[in-house]
């Protein structure tokens, strides 16, 4: 007779505790809404509804849990090039030798025109 597999638990609690932990050693995060925008801050507060999240140079969010993707620690050292900060001044040019110039591209073949019915 085989054994019956059991159902896995709704809840495993560990959402608290790893919440508790990214807020306690300041952990920055990065937290991806449902409407797919990005809030980058430092978890200051939750509870069972949402999460309190400061962040710098930007008022404070209270963002619900319901409206949350998912939500990852950021790498250390390293920021988004989505924010404005990140952003390079100028645009970047690319070396005159790898750009590519009317001269070396094939000639353009002339289009048909098709009879109108």
């Amino acid at each position: 007779m085989g054994s019956k597999k059991r159902k896995a638990p709704e809840t495993t609690l560990e959402e608290p505790r790893y919440l508790k932990q990214l807020a306690q050693n300041r952990t920055p995060v990065c937290i991806k809404l449902a409407d797919n925008q990005n809030v980058r801050g430092v978890i200051e507060f939750f509870d069972e509804a949402f999460i309190r999240v400061t962040r710098e140079n930007a008022p404070n969010l209270f963002v619900y849990k319901h409206d949350i993707k998912y939500l990852y620690e950021e790498p250390e050292g390293e920021g988004s090039a989505e924010e404005p900060s990140q952003l390079p001044a100028e645009p970047l040019q690319l070396p005159e030798e790898a750009a590519p110039s009317e001269a070396s591209a094939p000639p353009k073949k002339p289009r048909k025109s098709r009879p109108k019915s």
